[in-house]
């Protein structure tokens, strides 16, 4: 099972069928069965990990836009005149906690260079 791991993991596009020309040319019949059906569950785990980390990052981009459009509303009424020049520097933002720490600073800010302060 490691072996299939490692060799799933280092060659691309490696499919099913390959593996299991390789392994009845290596092996028996017995032993071959056995090892491609690891093989094709191993590349099935493969598959639902990815759908997972794709389902992960959909959500910390949605989270990102969230919190970009909550800035930019913020801004717009506590510094109508300052907005574009400070959305330019916080759109190019991808930490969340940072963009929380600039929301929640926003509220109680008497002037943009408190919000600027932040992004450096």
């Amino acid at each position: 099972e490691t072996v299939l791991r490692y060799l799933l993991s280092i060659v691309e596009g490696v499919t099913t069928e390959e593996i299991k020309e390789i392994v009845e040319k290596a092996l028996s019949r017995r032993e071959g069965d056995y090892i491609v059906t690891l093989a094709e569950k191993l590349h099935n785990e493969g598959k639902v990990e990815g759908k997972i980390e794709g389902k992960i990052e959909g959500k910390i981009e949605g989270k990102i836009e969230g919190l970009l459009e909550a800035i930019e509303l913020g801004m717009s009424l506590k510094f109508p005149d300052k907005i574009y020049a400070v959305m330019s520097s916080i759109q190019k933002i991808s930490d969340i906690n940072v963009l929380r720490q600039i929301m929640d600073t926003i509220k109680s800010a008497r002037s943009d260079s408190e919000i600027m302060a932040l992004l450096h």
